[in-house]
């Protein structure tokens, strides 16, 4: 709600006497992240989609706000990102009482998250701590850190600095960012994506005025990489594309297997025109050194 609130004031502002309504709704990954016992990462990322598509395509609504990163490939017939914008902060959060470093957590301790990208990258660099699953909206997840249920959690920086810290009862001494270079996010994390009916000219054309050029290559990019691979939320993989001078981009991929003992990390310049080619070569380099096996191994013990 609060990314969409987001999309309602930029519309507004670029459509003052457009008449904007924000219409709620709770999809099947909504209700599986309030059940601790639902294996989300084996449910598809489509769970927080299914009933927000279909009230694109049965006119109910007219414009969808979806983080990117969740939106699966290839898109569902009949509608289209017609933008995206806002890529605040691609980074990863780690969440602690004291405000510690992956490095200075104690030996043993455990780490919240559900993601299998997080798991592998916290494992491969520290194999000594407990990853476990971690269910619940960002206040729930807050709480169950401070309740003592995890040393740590890790949590996309971007929704944190959406939310306000204040909201969630947070202060930044409780924050340690992981640096983006050494910890690759998840492709297109802390984008958001605006969908509509790819036959509703009218609203092509103004979310067309809310577009972030560098931002949908960079995007672009990230997601054909992660296709070529057939990636999906089980997987652990990451990507992470970074817009140079001379109009060129270079494109930072991983892969690993659960937990973190294998993993390639290879990257690929082009110019960013090509951004959609430069995920598919980068993949292919992937491939050839051997990433389809290690992403097997992901899905194997999913």
């Amino acid at each position: 709600m609060r990314q969409a609130d987001i999309v309602r004031q930029r519309l507004q502002h670029a459509a003052p006497r457009l008449p904007i309504q924000l219409v709620p709704m709770q999809t099947q990954g909504d209700v599986t992240l309030r059940n601790d016992a639902s294996p989300l990462s084996g449910s598809g990322k489509g769970l927080f989609l299914k009933e927000i598509e279909e009230a694109l395509l049965d006119g109910r609504g007219h414009v969808a706000v979806h983080s990117l990163k969740d939106v699966p490939f290839p898109q569902t017939p009949g509608l289209t990102i017609a933008a995206t914008l806002d890529a605040i902060d691609p980074r990863d959060a780690l969440i602690t009482k004291q405000g510690l470093s992956l490095d200075q957590l104690p030996e043993g301790a455990a780490v919240g998250t559900n993601s299998l990208r997080r798991q592998a990258q916290v494992l491969a660099a520290r194999p000594d701590l407990r990853v476990l699953p971690l269910r619940g909206n960002v206040g729930s997840r807050l709480q169950k850190l401070f309740d003592g249920q995890y040393d740590a959690i890790i949590l996309a920086a971007a929704g944190l600095q959406r939310l306000g810290l204040s909201s969630v009862n947070l202060t930044s001494s409780n924050m340690h960012f992981l640096d983006v270079m050494q910890w690759l996010p998840a492709p297109c994390q802390g984008v958001l994506a605006l969908q509509c009916r790819s036959d509703d000219q009218p609203m092509l054309e103004l979310l067309a005025m809310l577009d972030e050029s560098a931002t949908r290559q960079r995007t672009c990019a990230e997601r054909s990489f992660a296709a070529r691979l057939g990636a999906d939320c089980r997987s652990a993989l990451a990507a992470h594309a970074i817009c140079l001078p001379a109009a060129t981009m270079i494109l930072h991929g991983w892969v690993a297997s659960p937990n973190g003992a294998q993993s390639i990390r290879l990257s690929r310049s082009a110019p960013s025109d090509g951004a959609d080619a430069l995920g598919i070569a980068l993949a292919e380099d992937f491939l050839r050194a051997g990433a389809a096996q290690v992403l097997h191994g992901c899905a194997q013990r999913t």
